[in-house]
């Protein structure tokens, strides 16, 4: 079923603008309650917006699926919002809750423990940490051991950095990973909370970043009341030219890739040049076919919607729905498993 999503548009340290993406028509601005009396912002998210003076536009001419992919969500806002941009020049992330496991971290701060843990990389998984950000929708957040003279970290001290039987609100990615040898690579999810970029990822840029626009934007997991921040190539490079050292290349490199791996664009005089050329490839791509298909898509769901609410759809004849399901489980842990075990398995499977 189709899905209210918070779109917050994020530029520097605040967040600029709200669009909520909703196909019922309950909703009106100033009450943001729909049909069944939910609201769709926590008291915590109302005063912020309040606080803030954030201005809220509701977005009922475009809905936002779970399974859409990442690369259709992005010609949804770019069509919805009337931006004059291409895809490439927007960069996803969200918000989840999750209990961190320590040793799966550790491992991948440290690469599998083939480089000692320094200050800069308990910074990185800090900087991805935002305290509250579930409730309140806050994407700010700093690093106390910043600037700190660097020095190797034992397991035993990371440890002692969190909470690890706590819940803990976390920034991801959407829509793009960071791979090194099939190992993924944790990378500050906010650009904006991006202050220095340590030297395997400068060293592993470009060519490892993978980005995801196939992917089913429900793979993302789930993301606290359903938010969706987005950032834009050009804000984020002002941004982080005026806040930080990082070069503008590694940023591009990082957030926006494609940009540099298509477009040969490595720093934001190259972007302003090429904008209005990227915004009319964009416009060739997002036209009536486009507009017609997600309608199409968007009866389907309609279909579902008020077919449910007054009468369960029911199977045809003969046509009982699913029956069976395949499931992979994998393990947090790399396991090394004998081949003897197997095969003992195999030759004689009830002893």
């Amino acid at each position: 079923m189709s899905q209210t999503y918070k779109l917050n548009h994020i530029e520097g340290e605040e967040i600029k603008h709200i669009y909520i993406f909703t196909s019922d028509q309950s909703v009106i601005e100033g009450e943001y309650v729909d049909s069944n009396g939910n609201p769709i912002f926590t008291a915590d998210e109302m005063k912020n917006i309040q606080d803030n003076n954030i201005p809220v536009d509701i977005i009922s001419s475009t809905q936002l699926h779970g399974d859409d992919t990442i690369g259709m969500i992005k010609k949804k806002i770019i069509s919805a919002l009337q931006l004059e941009l291409s895809t490439k020049e927007l960069y996803l992330f969200g918000i989840t809750t999750e209990k961190l496991n320590s040793t799966t971290l550790y491992k991948q701060l440290t690469h599998n423990e083939t480089i000692p843990l320094s200050n800069e990389l308990i910074c990185k998984l800090l900087l991805n940490i935002v305290e509250d950000g579930c409730s309140k929708n806050e994407v700010q957040t700093t690093c106390p051991d910043l600037g700190k003279e660097d020095r190797d970290i034992s397991y035993d001290d990371f440890l002692s950095i969190l909470d690890w039987d706590d819940v803990h609100s976390y920034t991801i990615p959407i829509g793009q990973r960071l791979i090194k040898s099939g190992k993924t690579i944790p990378f500050i999810a906010n650009p904006y909370n991006c202050v220095t970029i340590d030297r395997f990822i400068k060293e592993s840029l470009p060519g490892s970043i993978t980005t995801q626009n196939t992917n089913l934007l429900f793979e993302t997991g789930k993301l606290c009341q359903n938010n969706i921040y987005f950032c834009i190539a050009d804000e984020v490079l002002t941004y982080t030219s005026r806040e930080t050292e990082i070069e503008e290349t590694d940023i591009l490199n990082l957030y926006f890739p494609l940009l540099v791996s298509i477009d040969n664009i490595t720093n934001l005089s190259e972007l302003n040049s090429k904008k209005q050329e990227l915004a009319d490839g964009e416009e060739d791509v997002i036209n009536d076919t486009f507009l017609k298909y997600n309608s199409q898509v968007n009866m389907f769901y309609d279909i579902y919607k008020n077919g449910h609410s007054s009468s369960p759809l029911e199977y045809l004849y003969n046509t009982p729905g699913i029956t069976a399901i395949s499931l992979i489980i994998h393990p947090i842990y790399e396991i090394k498993f004998p081949l003897e075990i197997i095969f003992k398995f195999s030759l004689n499977p009830f002893k």
